[in-house]
Formats: structure tokens, sequence, C-alpha cells
């Protein structure tokens, strides 16, 4: 059965996602998927161990369509696919009629409200990352701290520091399971905290215009390439240069 999101929802794919890909590659909760108007989603990688790709490209997050191409590890399918529609190949694009188009008049939209959404999400991101980060780093302290200790400990010759440091390395290992359990909790809520980042950046992160979400393009990149891809306004800051 299709899953028919309403703009603004989203579901997570993956082998214990709403949407469920049971494949070796494909992580726990692979990605997510977030409709942002009638006919454009949001794919957003979730940390995935084997990546998720679209066109044969590495993403973090990108604007889809029922007709994107993806791969989630070696899984390759559609989106249409993955939320159960049966999508049509686009068909070719009908002749233009010829003589020119009448002009229509650029409409300018002031995109100054955007540099505080994105900077407050730059900011959230590298925090995420700076907590795995130091996942990592105690992981790997819980796994040296037993090693030194059992390399000191065959150099020393009192049986009282020799003891000591044996104990010590007990409780280094003790920590060291206890951590390594605790692993798959912690790394879940960085998930859900990634998620509702995105999801919320999705959201408020939109052309002033037309409502579509602008992608990771910081502000002042935006202003550089001039205009909104979808209702082609031009974006004017009256206080970034």
């Amino acid at each position: 059965m299709a899953v028919n999101l309403q703009i603004g929802q989203s579901v997570i794919i993956g082998k214990e996602g709403n949407i469920r890909v049971n494949n070796s590659t494909v992580s726990r909760r692979h990605c997510s998927l977030t409709r942002t108007s009638q006919d454009g989603y949001m794919l957003n990688d979730l940390d995935s161990t084997n990546g998720t790709y679209v066109d044969g490209i590495a993403i973090f997050s990108t604007p889809v369509t029922l007709q994107t191409h993806v791969k989630l590890g070696n899984y390759e399918t559609t989106i249409g696919h993955l939320l159960g529609y049966q999508v049509p190949a686009p068909g070719p694009k009908a002749a233009s009629a010829p003589g020119p188009a009448p002009a229509k008049e650029t409409k300018q939209v002031s995109i100054d409200h955007l540099f505080p959404i994105y900077q407050e999400y730059d900011q959230a991101v590298r925090n995420i990352q700076k907590k795995r980060a130091r996942m990592g780093m105690n992981r790997m302290l819980f796994y040296t701290v037993p090693a030194i200790a059992g390399t000191v400990g065959s150099f020393l010759q009192d049986d009282t520091a020799r003891s000591i440091l044996g104990a010590f390395s007990a409780l280094s290992v003790v920590g060291m399971v206890a951590y390594t359990m605790l692993m798959p909790s912690k790394s879940d809520e960085l998930v859900d905290e990634q998620f509702e980042l995105n999801q919320d950046f999705q959201l408020n992160f939109t052309c002033p215009e037309c409502k579509n979400f602008l992608g990771q393009r910081p502000p002042k990149l935006l202003l550089k390439v001039g205009a909104c891809p979808y209702c082609k306004s031009k974006f004017v800051s009256h206080r970034h240069h």
C-alpha cells in the first residue's frame, strides 16, 4: 500500500524504519524522507554505515522527486518505489510553440530572516558531530587502557603495585563492556536528534515566496545564486552583503 505523506510529514527508511528495507547493506535507520511540497521531497542520510546515494553521488541532504533514482548501500530503487507508488518513467517533453515567450516580471524577496535560521542549524549539526566524535574517543580509551595496564604490569616487580594495576585494568574492562552496551542507545538518541533537527530546518529554511525548502546552501551562497530554483524569485538582503 502506498505511503501518502502530507506536506511536512516524514518517514524513516531502513531495516527498522517506517518503510522497511531488508538488505544487509542497509542500516537499521538508514535515511529519512520528508515531503516538502506537492511534488517535492527531502532525502536525509541518518549517518548510515554504507551511505545514501542520489544519481551515484553520496548525499547528506538533498531534494528529490518520486522519479529520483536512489541507492541505499547496495540497494537500488526510486523514491516512488519506496513509497509504494507505480511511477512511470518521464516521457518526452512536448515541443514548445514557436515565437518568444511573454516576459515575466521577476519578484524580489528578502532572505534576511534565513541567516539566523541557518546559523542555529549549523551550530546544532556541529554539536552532534562533536558528540559522535566523543563517543568514538571514549570507546577507544576503554579499549586502550587495559592494554596499557597489562603491558606496564608485566614490568612491575612489586606485587602490591601489580595488584592495584590489575584491579584498575579490570575496572576499565567492566567500564568498556558497560559503555559498549550503552552505545546503541546513545547512537539512536543522536539519530533522533539529527532527524528532528533536519525536519525543523526543512520546514523553516524555505523560500519566502513559494515556501519550498532551499537545501543546505548558506544564505550568502543563495544571494550569489541569485534566485529561488522553484519560483525564480530574486533573493535580496538589506543587512548582509
